[in-house]
């Protein structure tokens, strides 16, 4: 006896199969970072230096640069061959109180746009000084979202302890 498989089901996984969606959440127990990402897909997201290496803790020197990487996008919805990341970066207090934020909030506000291999891996960053206070512990956050669709977003957040 052969076993047929129902042409609604052989439908609906078909259209599901086509769909590209990519959603998912993940934390490095390192840095204590963690991110969810949906609609886009990523490859590694992490803290990095001044320098631009990985941080291996959530240790940020004073009078130096914290960057939030999100590396091996793709996902973004092409206009007319360009993709239009948003990106932005603050930095709160323990109660929630926005201390710092990119300058200009969005990363990318004065770009023309991207090529889908230019926009693959994108970088936000602060400088870590005044008001920023050596012993204090801060909550970093990253949002990066598509401009030409707002479902698809990047979040990414860490507890960064200021040297």
């Amino acid at each position: 006896m052969q076993k047929q498989i129902h042409p609604y089901l052989a439908a609906g996984l078909l259209i599901l199969s086509a769909c590209n969606f990519s959603a998912g959440t993940k934390k490095n127990l390192a840095s204590g970072l963690s991110y969810q990402y949906n609609g886009l897909r990523i490859n590694d997201v992490y803290l990095s230096d001044s320098a631009g290496g990985k941080l291996a803790g959530n240790e940020v020197p004073y009078n130096s640069r914290v960057g939030l990487v999100i590396a091996g996008i793709s996902g973004f919805m092409p206009n007319n061959g360009k993709v239009f990341p948003g990106f932005v970066i603050d930095i709160t207090d323990k109660d929630g109180h926005r201390i710092m934020t990119e300058t200009p909030p969005d990363v990318f506000a004065q770009n023309s746009g991207f090529t889908e291999r230019e926009a693959s891996i994108l970088l936000g960053s602060v400088k870590i000084m005044e008001p920023l206070k050596t012993g204090a512990t801060y909550h970093l956050k990253g949002h990066l979202w598509d401009k030409n669709n707002s479902d698809n977003t990047v979040d990414a957040e860490a507890e960064i302890v200021v040297k």
